[in-house]
């Protein structure tokens, strides 16, 4: 008897989980019908941790991110999905929206590979053949470019590092022009200069006469008043000047 209820609990359990995963399929593509691709992509994101692991949703999925854009999701799901697929048309199909997948990141190398893949398996799709075409001109824009980039920096002058530092020459030339400007002077301005310091060499000897004359009146003063029996000042051996 209590093996009856174990068995009667384990296909309920069953039965309730396989009812929330279908459940929750069921929302995901009525909110992608709906045009709400951010909440049906997040939705099948849920379903697909809960669903069983023989059921395959990459190729839904990967509907629902390119148009959430997105791509780089998109491109990895249908990448996956491709695998599942048996028939030519189905793998042309796969490889188309991985062509477009990547054309939307500008992977035009990757796109017109896919492009290419697509139409090995269904050479009559017009589609794919007009995308193939469009990756095709993209990339041929890119490369040229990408070309004419590297030929304008190739036209650029090339920034030599030995050439940054002065050489001797050059410091010699900027060193600072004191010493050569005072020995370059004219003779002229020298003489000129000669003449002021002359002139201030004789002021200063006017000067120190003056006072020499000063000390001499000085003691002749004080000499006249010793001669009257006053005392003399005692006189400072030197003066401050």
């Amino acid at each position: 008897m209590k093996s009856f209820f174990i068995v009667i609990l384990l296909i309920f359990s069953l039965t309730s989980f396989s009812q929330d995963w279908k459940d929750s399929l069921s929302s995901a593509r009525k909110l992608y019908k709906e045009g709400k691709f951010v909440e049906s992509f997040e939705k099948y994101k849920s379903t697909k941790k809960i669903a069983p692991k023989n059921v395959h949703l990459s190729e839904e999925m990967a509907q629902s991110a390119y148009k959430s854009n997105e791509f780089k999701q998109a491109e990895k799901l249908y990448s996956k999905s491709k695998t599942s697929k048996k028939s030519s048309l189905e793998k042309a199909k796969t490889y188309h929206n991985i062509g477009n997948a990547h054309l939307k990141q500008k992977n035009y190398k990757q796109a017109v590979e896919a492009y290419k893949k697509s139409l090995r398996n269904n050479p009559s799709d017009e589609q794919t053949r007009y995308n193939l075409a469009e990756a095709l001109k993209k990339k041929k824009k890119e490369e040229e470019k990408k070309d004419k980039k590297k030929n304008e920096e190739k036209k650029k002058p090339q920034h030599n590092p030995t050439n940054s530092k002065p050489n001797e020459k050059s410091k010699e030339i900027n060193k600072p022009q004191d010493k050569k400007n005072e020995e370059n002077k004219p003779t002229e301005e020298k003489s000129k200069e000669n003449h002021q310091s002359i002139l201030n060499d004789k002021k200063t000897d006017r000067m120190l006469d003056d006072l020499v004359k000063k000390e001499m009146e000085t003691k002749k003063k004080l000499g006249g008043q010793k001669s009257k029996g006053n005392p003399p000042r005692r006189a400072k051996t030197c003066k401050d000047w």
